[in-house]
């Protein structure tokens, strides 16, 4: 899935201004793997502590690892995506 389907859904889930978890997962080979890797990451979290109140946003690229890498509120999210994607 690309990176701008991802971000759409994402903008498009929750409340205007909830609380998310961003959990990376690294590269998924296909969208079963993919499946498997969230499940597998949203059992950690939770089994860690992690706050059930919080919109679990998974990260399923390179660049991002598995784990944790904290919260943010979804409008700063949002505006931190659309300044970068601004950027030259």
């Amino acid at each position: 899935m690309s990176h701008k389907i991802l971000l759409n859904r994402l903008e498009k889930t929750g409340s205007s201004d909830r609380l998310w978890a961003l959990i990376g997962i690294g590269k998924p080979r296909d969208a079963q793997h993919q499946k498997e890797l969230e499940t597998q990451a949203r059992q950690r979290f939770y089994a860690s502590g992690g706050n059930r109140d919080a919109y679990l946003a998974f990260l399923p690229f390179d660049s991002f690892p598995e784990g944790f890498f904290g919260y943010v509120k979804k409008s700063e999210f949002i505006k931190a995506v659309a300044s970068k994607s601004k950027a030259p």
